[in-house]
């Protein structure tokens, strides 16, 4: 089965334990109590177990919020993402993996990370080997920059520089996504995306992260705001202390964007490396043909084809169905900008057990698109595509 890894970056209190667990709990358990879902998340008894207590404690007024992350303790959880059949049982299509790090690692200094041993090349390993690094940047922090507050200014200028950092070393193929946690704040204030990312487009080592990353992935950069509580359940004090406000109930408020964004930007990703490795066997004309407006022709599902089965080398059941799911990502991607989604008939090699999980993909991609439609017509200036070059001459 696929395995999707993604490491997640922020300096400490950006707010990365209380996301996980408001993102489980809206893709896990209320998710599977929709009736209008066609996917949803699962995960082992111990990391549901330790999610579900960890949502308690956020949920209730009553209880401080949970600790940040420790220096020496990487929880890494594992989700599988499950498709709905048309009799509504669940198809496990693909794992996420999340590996949360404390964000004091990434603020040490070279002398504090050698000294650091192991953990920190791990650290390293999993930068180098994820397929999607998720950077959270502080909502009150960035309160305080929109409100022209010295320690917002220095927020940006200076604590946010090491994810930059992290970021800048890891693969130039890895797809990057900036969230934003606590936007409820920012709400509150009448500050929108556009004027939040105005800011940031100032900032020379900000932009050339981004500008960097989205013309290397073929895809785009994604800037995402996501309130893991929702709005009126968390006030922010005259000290600068976020606090929760009595009586008042969590609403998790696109937690789950980040989740339905991995799929299309996998999917860019895959083409984009598929073309560069064509280009180098085909005439250039001929490999052209992979990318064209961003659709996807036929002479190029053809060439993704063959080289999923490469990507997934082996025979046996799980090899079969992980080929399914891609050549399904790989078909819907292509589906959303051609629109030109025809039925297709089972091969006479597609086992049943492919067939059922081909069309609960089909659902479940339906669905996914659906929602990041939605998502973008809402916040147009989130998806930064390579076309779309940032300033980089700021001061």
């Amino acid at each position: 089965m696929k395995t999707f890894k993604v490491v997640t970056l922020g300096e400490v209190g950006a707010g990365k334990t209380v996301f996980m667990a408001a993102m489980f709990r809206r893709l896990g358990f209320e998710r599977q109590n929709l009736d209008s879902a066609t996917y949803y998340l699962t995960a082992a008894d111990t990391e549901r177990n330790q999610l579900q207590e960890l949502w308690a404690t956020i949920a209730d007024p009553g209880l401080p919020w949970p600790e940040s992350t420790t220096l020496n303790r990487v929880p890494r959880l594992n989700f599988t993402l499950n498709a709905l059949d048309s009799a509504g049982d669940a198809q496990p299509v693909c794992m996420i993996q999340y590996i949360d790090y404390s964000g004091e690692r990434l603020s040490r200094t070279g002398e504090e990370q050698g000294a650091a041993g192991p953990v920190q090349q791990e650290f390293r390993d999993h930068i180098r080997e994820a397929d999607v690094l998720l950077a959270l940047l502080d909502g009150r922090r960035l309160r305080q920059l929109m409100r022209k507050d010295p320690q917002g200014e220095r927020y940006l200028r200076h604590d946010v520089l090491p994810t930059l950092s992290t970021i800048a070393e890891s693969r130039s193929d890895c797809v990057v996504h900036f969230v934003i946690t606590k936007w409820d704040l920012l709400e509150q204030q009448n500050i929108s995306l556009d004027l939040v990312i105005d800011e940031l487009r100032k900032n020379k080592d900000f932009a050339a992260v981004v500008n960097r990353r989205a013309k290397r992935t073929g895809g785009a950069v994604r800037i995402i705001p996501v309130s893991s509580v929702g709005r009126g359940f968390a006030a922010i004090q005259d000290d600068d202390r976020i606090t929760k406000v009595p009586g008042a109930r969590p609403i998790p408020w696109n937690v789950d964007v980040p989740v339905v964004a991995l799929l299309p930007d996998f999917y860019s990703r895959m083409l984009e490396d598929i073309r560069l490795t064509y280009e180098r066997r085909l005439p250039r004309k001929a490999a052209s043909l992979l990318l064209r407006g961003a659709r996807l022709m036929p002479f190029a599902e053809a060439q993704l084809e063959e080289w999923i089965n490469r990507y997934v080398a082996g025979e046996g059941t799980e090899k079969t169905l992980e080929r399914t799911f891609l050549t399904g990502l790989v078909r819907w991607g292509g589906r959303r900008t051609e629109r030109a989604a025809e039925p297709r008939r089972r091969s006479r090699r597609e086992s049943r057990a492919a067939e059922e999980l081909r069309r609960a993909c089909d659902r479940m991609f339906a669905q996914i698109e659906t929602q990041l439609t939605d998502f973008e017509h809402h916040f147009p200036d989130s998806k930064v595509r390579a076309e779309d070059a940032w300033p980089e001459d700021a001061p």
